[in-house]
């Protein structure tokens, strides 16, 4: 008997993958997250990829140009912008290196902080730029209301 048992619990899939099949990829991303702090765009576009129509694709946007990630599929890019909207999940600045690491990159200028610690955001009229963040469940320290307009494109 409990070897049934055990052999169920290896065979069973991760909540996120099980959300992710139901196609509430709301729940699939929160629950990876839960399961994986620090979870990078590209990471998220690897676990989510067999789940996903291949097309088409769309962007993560906050408003002025700023680019989070481009290359998810539709229904992901909105469940994560939804997310961050509503304050489930948030967005934390990371090194570009992460996305390096990672294996994918954007071919866009970065957001990069200034010497005094300020972020260079785009002016009205610049091309877009990309800021590499990290999705976590933990809440940064200065949040602005910037999050609030976040969308999929």
């Amino acid at each position: 008997m409990a070897a049934v048992v055990a052999e169920k619990k290896a065979k069973a899939k991760p909540d996120w993958e099980e959300a992710a099949e139901r196609g509430d990829f709301e729940a699939a991303v929160l629950a990876l997250a839960r399961r994986r702090d620090w979870l990078s765009f590209a990471e998220v576009a690897r676990f989510f990829a067999e789940f996903c129509p291949a097309d088409p694709w769309a962007e993560v946007l906050l408003p002025g140009g700023i680019v989070l990630w481009s290359g998810l599929p539709v229904p992901l890019a909105e469940a994560v912008a939804a997310l961050l909207r509503d304050g489930r999940i948030y967005a934390w600045p990371v090194s570009p290196l992460v996305y390096f690491v990672d294996g994918r990159f954007l071919d866009l200028p970065i957001i990069t902080p200034s010497p005094r610690g300020r972020w260079t955001w785009p002016k009205p009229g610049d091309a877009p730029r990309w800021w590499p963040v990290a999705l976590r469940l933990a809440r940064p320290v200065s949040y602005n209301k910037r999050w609030k307009e976040v969308r999929a494109a």
